[in-house]
């Protein structure tokens, strides 16, 4: 066993009663046996800690200097600022590469290897987060970005430890300062633990893996990260790693700075307190260490493990001023179940199963209590191994004894008994489908018809999800957001049928389908109603009215309308005329027939009577128009009686004169009118019924042959009778045609 203290060296044997460890340094020889040797007891006045209790408390010392304090405690910290690699956004080019050498190992983000987005899980999207180093025997150089919110963790953590806020471990209060101390702790603290949620929710995904990995790299490609080649590691040493039937097992998590992780300086009864490895977990069922990592993930998700931010690396360790090499590749993922008091921890691997049947994860899990402080080691561990059991993510195999139950004058582990649980990952791990909840009221536009609103996913397992909507065509398109947000937009037909006046509760709306889909393949469906918004462009119309029939006083027209929407309108009558009646044909036409007396009272009127009535043209979609139609009121009328043309002879040059003579029965002025042109000649009649006729030259000539019949030796032609209320009455008109005789 190896211990940690003093010594420039050490050679270590298998420990045994007797087992002897020799210090150059020191002129006594320590034959204290230390395979797990029990806790010391406990100084006067503390409580005494028995070997079934398995709970120790944690310092409320400062967490060290350089220490990113945070949810996971169990990761270690540096005991030097430079020694803390900060996971920061990749937003330039990194600094040239440090030349390999026989000792050199640089610690490359899988970011930047390329398996990012494989080891992210399926449907990650998650901005790449990178930590790197470059470490070199004895000696360790870090680089250090901070963001925001860990300088405000680290400010709150130090003011604690300024103020002398932070209660001793030894100070005999069990944990719990003394009121009103007691109030500002717990403010500060649950400051700080909130934003440390908050800042591990920025930079890691219940998916995703750490971007953690340990390769050497050459400065060319991509940022002059991207061409791998085989790392330089130390040969593990004995004492360091147990040989397992699972292979060679660090039995410590270690730092960045490649110490073995001490709770940031926190001492128990004056020893350092260093973390031991106390939980493997074993994946006989992935192909590949992406593979291993999405599993180990979920199982430890659907567990109630979500990954969070890890604070230290955990791949090498220096002990006693040796460095030792832990697990030779690999990733470091943390996971916080964020009760109160927490159990959390962290895994690093995958590194593969010597039978070549898969992969194995080594961890250390701690609790801590309400106030930050370190609680047990054992409780979180059999707290992780009855969750994986009951979630039915694995299965609990035998202990693995790691001999580091390590308890000398300067150290102690948080673990009684020196042994790690084993779990076996099961062929299938359990999951729940998401659930769906519509929140919140939807925003509809009336003008553009679109309707906005959300749904919520929750996932049991805090698994990634993903959102797909759909709704029928004929309806429209959805699109929904990564967060749930998702927008209607109806088409042109649907919100026009929707607007008509026969539209069933069916065309009103549209029925989108919602589906949420974690990353493990869980499935939920939702259906969201939305409104789908009328729309209807209205009619326009304008009557045109014929002149009345001045015998029978009917008025015909129609109403003219134009529907951009192409819809075929209805005519309804909506104010009838107050002097006679209308009829409105399903076209548009209509006849308006006055009254006789209003007819007579028109022929008495010196000035036209006109009446009038409403029309209300309607497209069927909530479009309408009226349209008022006057009509003239035609005075009561008996058109002119029978006329007899009176004809004259023709004339040596064929000219016939004549005239029309007619009698009205309401003894109306008459006037007398008729055409220019007949099928023979030509002929004018005078407005008192007097014509005269002239015919062709062609025509007489043709009257004149030897072959000329009846027909063509006379020609007729009308002439119209009109009195003074526009009655007419048709008078023909025959005349002869005077021959031309032929030339012999």
């Amino acid at each position: 066993m190896v211990r940690r203290g003093a010594q420039s060296d050490t050679s270590t044997r298998a420990g045994t009663a007797g087992e002897t460890t020799e210090n150059p340094g020191s002129a006594t020889k320590d034959t204290e046996p230390v395979r797990r040797k029990p806790f010391a007891a406990p100084a006067t006045g503390e409580p005494s800690v028995t070997a079934g209790e398995r709970r120790h408390r944690r310092t409320g010392g400062a967490e060290g200097p350089g220490r990113w304090p945070g949810t996971v405690s169990t990761a270690g910290a540096d005991s030097a600022p430079t020694a803390r690699v900060a996971p920061h956004r990749i937003t330039s080019a990194p600094a040239a590469v440090t030349p390999l050498t026989a000792t050199t190992v640089v610690v490359k983000t899988i970011a930047e290897t390329g398996l990012a987005q494989q080891l992210a899980g399926p449907a990650s999207n998650s901005a790449p987060v990178i930590e790197s180093s470059s470490v070199t025997t004895g000696s360790t150089t870090a680089s250090r970005t901070a963001p925001a919110a860990r300088r405000v963790v680290t400010a709150v953590s130090r003011l604690l430890v300024a103020a002398g806020l932070t209660p001793s471990f030894d100070a005999g209060t069990g944990d719990v300062p003394p009121a009103p101390m007691a109030l500002a702790i717990g403010l500060l603290h649950f400051v700080r633990r909130e934003l440390e949620s908050s800042l591990a929710e920025g930079i890691s995904t219940i998916n995703g893996v750490s971007s953690w990995s340990l390769v050497a790299t050459e400065p060319s490609g991509l940022f002059g990260l991207t061409t791998a080649a085989a790392a330089t590691i130390v040969t593990p040493q004995p004492g360091d790693t147990a040989s397992t039937q699972y292979g060679e097992i660090g039995k410590w998590m270690l730092k960045s700075s490649g110490q073995v992780a001490d709770w940031g300086g926190s001492k128990y009864q004056g020893r350092s307190l260093v973390e031991p490895v106390n939980v493997i977990i074993i994946d006989e069922y992935s192909s590949s260490p992406e593979e291993s990592a999405r599993r180990v993930n979920a199982a430890l998700s659907r567990s109630g493990f979500p990954a969070s931010a890890p604070h230290s690396s955990g791949y090498r360790g220096l002990i006693d001023g040796k460095v030792y090499g832990q697990q030779p590749s690999g990733l470091l993922q943390a996971y916080d179940d964020h009760g109160s008091p927490n159990s959390h921890g962290r895994l690093f691997g995958p590194a593969p199963l010597p039978d070549g049947s898969g992969y194995v994860w080594t961890g250390a899990f701690s609790t801590q209590n309400a106030l930050h402080g370190y609680h047990s080691f054992d409780q979180a561990q059999q707290a992780l191994a009855d969750r994986l059991v009951a979630s039915g993510a694995a299965v609990r195999l035998d202990d693995v004894d790691l001999d580091n139950a390590v308890d000398t004058a300067t150290q102690t582990t948080g673990d009684h008994n020196g042994k790690a649980i084993v779990l076996r990952l099961n062929p299938s791990l359990p999951n729940t489908d998401p659930v769906i909840t519509v929140s919140g009221a939807q925003r509809v536009s009336t003008w553009t018809g679109t309707v906005g609103g959300k749904v919520t996913a929750t996932d049991a397992e805090k698994d990634k999800i993903s959102y797909a909507a759909t709704v029928p065509p004929e309806k429209g398109t959805v699109k929904i957001s990564s967060t749930g947000a998702y927008t209607f937009t109806p088409t042109a037909a649907a919100r026009h049928a929707a607007a008509a006046s026969t539209a069933s509760p069916a065309d009103k709306e549209a029925t989108i389908t919602i589906t949420v889909t974690d990353a493990y393949g869980g499935v939920s469906t939702e259906t969201v109603t939305v409104p789908v918004v009328p729309k209807n462009s209205a009619p326009t119309a304008k009557a045109k009215v014929d002149k009345p029939d001045p015998v029978g006083g009917t008025v015909t027209g129609r109403i003219d309308v134009t529907d951009a929407d192409g819809d075929a309108p209805t005519y309804t009558v909506v104010t009838q005329p107050a002097k006679g009646a209308v009829t409105v044909n399903p076209d548009g036409t209509f006849t308006y027939t006055p009254t006789a007396a209003a007819r007579d009272a028109a022929r008495l009127s010196r000035t036209k009577v006109v009446d009038k009535f409403t029309v209300r043209v309607d497209d069927g979609y909530g479009g309408a128009r009226t349209v008022t139609v006057p009509v003239t009121v035609a005075p009561s009328n008996s058109a002119p009686g029978s006329a007899t043309p009176e004809v004259g002879s023709p004339s040596s040059t064929g000219v016939v004169k004549g005239s029309v003579i007619a009698t009205d029965p309401d003894n109306d002025s008459l006037t007398y009118s008729g055409s220019t042109r007949t099928a023979k000649g030509r002929v004018t009649v005078s407005r008192n019924g007097t014509f005269t006729y002239t015919p062709t030259t062609a025509a007489r000539k043709k009257a004149g042959s030897d072959t000329a019949t009846a027909a063509d030796k006379t020609d007729t032609f009308v002439i119209y009778v009109t009195d003074k209320y526009g009655a007419v009455i048709p008078v023909e008109v025959e005349v002869p045609i005077n021959p031309l005789p032929s030339l012999l």
